[in-house]
């Protein structure tokens, strides 16, 4: 069996935080400023404002999260792995403290075979919004009814809560297996696609299918873009999640 330190484990959470420092990433800011400027009145106001104060914060190299942040970490640990839970949250209060971040901190912790931990961290601001749907499924993601059911699994009050949302797709063999690959999807670059060209092309028609959605997705009083990008991770197949989230949820993972 191997044994992890604390020390250990709050280096690879500090790594993982230093790439989800929750400032607003490049392709996030332009993508949110064709949205605003698209929407309008109440939406625009509210959408530029909160870019402003992610740009403000970058620049100064300032944390953004101060005392209303939250750190969610996904601890995947190995079942021949020497690691106590208490150690896990341990390294993530130190990893916070390390780069300034004062937050309320929440683990979620499961167990997979092997001896390597695969830690996946999601920080956000107070008004950030992550949600999520799951649900079995016999279809595959290059089937027309997949968007269908992808679709169906977004409800008007998730959209309403996350839009204009950047939206992970996962598919897995297992519950855990599907939300894993969500958030992994989740933590890609908004501007960049599925390195296999089938995805690809089904992200790029899943993300037209939604924003031609009739729903009415508000901010205040003005309608948003419902989604700002569709990223799908596959691994296997029998159950879907679909997580919505806000484009000011920063996510990263790193294994060790």
């Amino acid at each position: 069996m191997r044994e992890y330190t604390t020390q250990e484990l709050t280096d690879a959470l500090t790594a993982a935080l230093r790439r989800a420092q929750c400032v607003l990433a490049p392709d996030r800011a332009i993508l949110l400023e064709c949205a605003f400027e698209a929407s309008g009145g109440t939406a625009a106001d509210k959408l530029s404002a909160r870019v402003a104060r992610f740009g403000e914060c970058a620049d100064k190299s300032l944390p953004l999260l101060g005392q209303y942040g939250h750190l969610t970490v996904f601890a995947d640990t190995g079942s021949e792995c020497g690691v106590p839970w208490r150690a896990v949250s341990d390294a993530a209060i130190a990893a916070a403290r390390s780069l300034g971040l004062d937050v309320t901190i929440f683990i979620v912790s499961r167990t997979h075979a092997g001896e390597n931990i695969n830690l996946a961290v999601t920080l956000s601001d107070r008004y950030s919004q992550t949600l999520e749907a799951v649900g079995r499924t016999g279809l595959l993601p290059d089937c027309d009814e997949f968007d269908e059911l992808v679709v169906s699994m977004l409800s008007e009050d998730a959209l309403d809560r996350a839009a204009p949302a950047v939206i992970g797709v996962g598919i897995g063999e297992t519950t855990d297996d599907a939300r894993t690959a969500a958030r992994t999807a989740l933590a890609r670059s908004v501007t960049a696609s599925s390195e296999d060209p089938a995805l690809a092309e089904r992200e790029r028609r899943l993300l037209a299918r939604i924003n031609r959605s009739s729903r009415e997705v508000r901010l205040g009083s003005s309608r948003v873009t419902p989604a700002l990008s569709v990223a799908i991770e596959a691994s296997g197949g029998g159950v879907i999640a679909v997580m919505p989230a806000d484009p000011f949820v920063n996510t990263a993972s790193v294994t060790i």
